[in-house]
């Protein structure tokens, strides 16, 4: 089962859009023709996400991650973080997410 969380149109060109999903957020990005999506969550203690340069950055001790592979660049973090989240955008108006995915979100976490 899919879940939308917004509209593709809502998904800028550069930078990212912050979505709700089941009480967590996602950042969703458009990566060439592909939309993506990654949990805001740092996975070194949890912080929120920034999207800079390419780059997803915690706000609290600044792990950075790159968001095209999900390796970590920088910073405290143990390991990557899924940026492989699956994205349905193929019906051109909205994004969904899979709710299967709710439990890699929450593994996240």
């Amino acid at each position: 089962m899919k879940h939308e969380i917004c509209k593709v149109a809502d998904v800028p060109q550069t930078g990212s859009l912050i979505a709700p999903f089941f009480g967590r957020e996602v950042h969703v990005w458009r990566s060439g023709e592909r939309v993506r999506a990654a949990a805001n969550v740092c996975l070194h203690f949890g912080g929120p996400l920034d999207c800079k340069d390419g780059k997803l950055v915690c706000q609290w001790h600044g792990a950075a991650f790159d968001m095209e592979s999900g390796d970590r660049l920088e910073g405290p973090a143990p390991k990557s973080v899924a940026t492989d989240v699956p994205v349905d955008a193929r019906r051109g108006r909205r994004v969904e997410l899979c709710l299967g995915r709710v439990t890699c979100l929450r593994r996240m976490k």
